[in-house]
């Protein structure tokens, strides 16, 4: 053979070895497990936590242990860090050498203006990392993963339709009569308005321009079909739902874990409708007992035939049983062959309004369309002074000259989208943020932070110009060094920038991390039913905080409140600069979170448990009723906490402890009155109720007057409903329980404040 076929042959066996060897490099990377990722819902409901199955694939002969790591992103791909909003880490799982599934719950993350979440995933062990793809076999980087969310610019509610799951399965008249009537949306009227313009204009169908005015004005109704074996046993997990329906044998089929959890969720201010239609067991008598007894009100008797079969004895033929079981609602439905021909359109009605907690000045509660919310009686009640004609919303009210659409001198026209905007009145059910948030941040940064005076700023600046200009001068001139002022100049500049940050560090800086707002919802016999802590933390220095959670949802607070975007008629929420949380353990039952908190920047959390572990609860009689309803218990009642407010005093003497009584649009102050927050108006020429408190006097008791127990602004989705069912996220819409229009419904607020540390305890009465 010739020298130059040897070369030849010779980079001919190179050039395959080195192929092979990258075949076996690529061989070697590619990871071992699979994994699988989809919603255990259609969507989400607007702000809620989402539920979500995993499947890990691996195949291997021998065991493998680590973590499995989630980033989440709220955007359509992973283009930037900006986007990440959580990263969740499950700990120690192990692969037994077949596939592992677990069922888990994302928390309730602000989402920006997307519909879809990007997850990268990966499995961590202590030899290596493997990257897990949506498209596996596809080269190069790992694919994220996407869930579809609901749009912040819609209001989405999920029903969780409840089933045991058997072969021959399938959805019964009654189980698919409920999924599609429950809905609230049946009874919103702009379809109806609509449909009589399309017929007007003999269209044929909905234009684009239609459709984006529906965006927001609409309840998007979504009824997940969930295995009886698949619900989960924590009662965080129900966050995830607005109403729980279980029927087609759900009830008999449910463990005592799983009943215990729902009941939980159902007192905290969940909504469930039984359909008992199979033979049950005496524990799931006990959890109708529980829904339905006599402590929530109920006259009706509950009990078992031989066979098993629910016998209700009552006054009533077949009755359809509805009960307030702490802060929540349960509806028993009669186990009837057809309950679209049991059931009237009143009576229909009814249901949907109890379940929904429709306020009771709305049509629903009567099978009607609901009426939405009047912008001029609205105005009015904020005691200003509008009409309406055919040329739109004006008033006469010369403070409004500046923010007009025309003006003739006499009469001042208003501009309907602004107003809207401003005053929060409008027909848009999209989520919105309280403003609780604003001032909460505010009041609960330490006390002996202060921001750095004008006037000593103002001071270093004049020393630095004088020290830099004439000082320089004159002093190197007399010297007769003046071929130093590039040395002089630094050294002056640096000494001004060192007084300055201590300056800062003396005003800004703190040894406290700030206070906490608890707020505790009581039920019978003052038993704690849900907590919410409202939590800033402020720091002098960088830190990595971290701290141990166990059966609670901890996530940041959308503290980004502003009252100067006045034209966005969505409300998209901008994402935060605050760091995202990194939850580490198993969410949300037992687990940590750790994230970096920047220096003088304050980060505000939202805590939220349907188990409060320990709270201490004002000594009242929480079951007496007459301590609200009537003149005689209000005297007892305070009487009562005045002896307890002088304890609170004797221990710490800047305790302060009020009480007030929320009635209808009254509100009583039983003990003690917050003083009346003295705003500052960024805008006088336009008054707005979405103000900014400076003084540090007022803006504690702007925080408590912020608390939403009522909506007293009947507006949103709040001029339909009176309360939604827990969700834990940081709008805080779901603190709301009164209803203002229902006589029947009484609510007590008991406060503590003891330095920067607040609670606050609530509780609802019916009282017919």
């Amino acid at each position: 053979m010739s020298l130059k076929r040897r070369t030849i042959f010779r980079h001919f066996a190179v050039f395959w070895l080195m192929i092979l060897i990258s075949q076996c490099l690529i061989a070697q990377e590619k990871s071992p497990i699979r994994m699988k990722m989809e919603l255990l819902s259609i969507r989400n409901r607007s702000s809620g936590p989402l539920p979500v199955r995993i499947r890990l694939e691996y195949n291997q002969p021998q065991f493998l242990t680590g973590d499995l790591e989630l980033q989440i992103y709220d955007a359509l791909e992973v283009v930037s860090s900006d986007d990440l909003i959580a990263t969740l880490r499950y700990e120690d799982i192990t692969l037994p050498g077949a596939d592992y599934e677990l069922n888990v719950i994302l928390p309730p993350l602000r989402t920006a203006v997307t519909k879809n979440w990007a997850v990268l995933a990966s499995f961590i062990t202590s030899d290596g990392t493997f990257e897990l793809s949506s498209l596996p076999d596809q080269k190069g980087r790992a694919e994220p993963f996407d869930l579809l969310t609901t749009s912040p610019m819609e209001r989405g509610v999920l029903v969780c339709s409840c089933h045991k799951e058997t072969r021959s399965q399938s959805t019964s008249r009654n189980r698919k009569f409920l999924e599609d009537r429950l809905a609230l949306d049946d009874y919103n009227p702009i379809y109806a308005r609509r449909n009589r313009e399309q017929a007007s204009e003999t269209a044929t169908g909905v234009t684009s321009e239609q459709k984006v005015e529906l965006i927001g004005r609409t309840i998007v109704h979504f009824a997940a079909q969930w295995s009886s074996r698949d619900l989960p046993q924590d009662p965080l997990s129900y966050c995830a739902f607005d109403i729980v329906l279980l029927s087609d044998e759900a009830l008999a089929s449910l463990q005592q874990e799983q009943l215990d959890g729902l009941t939980t969720w159902v007192r905290a201010g969940g909504s469930v409708c039984i359909l008992p239609d199979v033979p049950m067991k005496p524990l799931h008598l006990e959890f109708l007992r529980k829904l339905f007894g006599p402590a929530t009100g109920s006259t009706a008797d509950l009990t078992l035939d031989a066979e098993g079969r629910l016998l209700v004895v009552s006054e009533e033929s077949e009755p359809v049983l509805m009960s307030h079981c702490g802060l929540g609602r349960a509806v028993l439905l009669p186990a009837v062959e057809d309950l679209s021909v049991r059931l009237s359109r009143e009576e229909l009605g009814s249901l949907v309004a109890f379940l929904w907690k429709v306020r009771k000045d709305q049509p629903v509660w009567q099978g009607q369309k609901w009426t939405a919310a009047d912008l001029i009686r609205q105005l009015k009640s904020r005691g200003i002074d509008v009409e309406r004609d055919a040329a739109g919303i004006f008033t006469r009210d010369a403070n409004f000259r500046f923010n007009t659409r025309e003006q003739d001198g006499k009469y001042y026209f208003l501009d309907l989208q602004q107003l809207e905007s401003m005053y929060r009145f409008n027909d848009r059910l999209s989520p919105e943020v309280e403003p609780l948030l604003s001032f909460s941040e505010q009041a609960l940064m330490p006390s002996d932070v202060a921001m750095v005076p004008t006037w000593i700023i103002g001071m270093i600046l004049t020393g630095y110009v004088i020290a830099i200009g004439p000082g320089d001068y004159f002093l190197l001139g007399w010297l007769r060094m003046r071929k130093y002022t590039w040395v002089l100049f630094p050294v002056i500049t640096g000494v001004f920038t060192l007084l300055t940050v201590l300056v800062a560090h003396a005003f800004m800086g703190s040894e406290d991390t700030g206070g906490k707002l608890t707020i505790t919802d009581l039920a019978d016999d003052g038993v704690p039913v849900r907590q919410t802590t409202l939590e800033t933390l402020y720091y002098s220095a960088q830190a990595n905080v971290k701290s141990d959670h166990k059966a609670e949802f901890v996530i940041l607070s959308e503290d980004n409140f502003s009252n100067l975007d006045f034209y966005n008629q969505y409300n998209p929420r901008p994402q935060s600069q605050d760091e995202p949380l990194i939850y580490t353990g198993h969410f949300p039952q037992n687990y940590g979170i750790s994230h970096r908190v920047q220096q003088w920047s304050p980060v505000s959390l939202r805590t939220l448990t349907l188990e409060p572990q320990e709270s201490r609860v004002p000594p009242i009689d929480w079951s007496d009723t007459s301590l609200v309803t009537s003149s005689e218990g209000q005297i007892r009642l305070r009487t009562t906490l005045q002896n307890y407010a002088a304890e609170l005093q004797q221990k710490s003497a800047t305790a302060l402890c009020t009480a007030t009584i929320f009635h209808k649009e009254e509100v009583v102050n039983l003990l003690g009155v917050h003083p009346p927050p003295q705003p500052q108006n960024l805008n006088p020429g336009y008054p707005d109720p979405r103000t900014y408190f400076f003084d540090s006097r007022f803006v504690s008791s702007a925080m408590l007057n912020s608390i939403p127990t009522v909506k007293t602004l009947q507006s949103n989705l709040f001029g339909i409903v009176c309360q939604i069912a827990p969700h834990g996220a940081g709008s805080l819409e779901d603190l709301a329980f009164l209803d203002s229009s229902d006589p029947n419904q009484w609510a007590l607020v008991i406060t503590e404040q003891e330095g920067e540390n607040i609670r606050v305890f609530r509780k609802l009465y019916w009282v017919k």
